[in-house]
């Protein structure tokens, strides 16, 4: 459904048969268990395919800023911050966490931060 619109995906409608495992049929709303496929199915490809470019970016711009920087401290908070967005990222890939109200402020909030970290004017002077 997602590809029949690429730009804008097929919304928050019901997951198509195929995405949802056979053992979830009886739950009341059924997900595929891997946000980065509900990702795809809800936004459609071209944007997930924006989005994941802009995590994996941002990921690869954190490793290097947390190794270049000089500051313990700013140094901590950039490996922990990445920390916490990779592992619910890996999480996210055996459920959908992207959207829970328990995981998803946890990734949205550490990503937002982590992104402040990364390209804060401070952050900048050390590059």
């Amino acid at each position: 459904a997602s590809l029949s619109s690429p730009l804008i995906g097929s919304g928050f409608d019901s997951y198509p048969a195929d995405l949802v495992p056979p053992e979830t049929v009886d739950d009341p709303l059924p997900a595929p268990h891997n946000s980065f496929i509900a990702l795809l199915y809800r936004i459609g490809p071209l944007p997930f395919a924006l989005s994941f470019i802009l995590l994996i970016g941002l990921l690869t711009r954190s490793f290097v800023a947390a190794q270049r920087e000089e500051d313990p401290k700013r140094q901590a908070l950039v490996g922990a911050l990445m920390a916490v967005v990779v592992y619910v990222a890996v999480y996210s890939a055996f459920n959908v966490a992207f959207e829970t109200p328990y995981t998803g402020p946890l990734f949205w909030i550490a990503f937002g931060l982590l992104a402040a970290a990364v390209f804060s004017p401070t952050a900048e002077k050390t590059r």
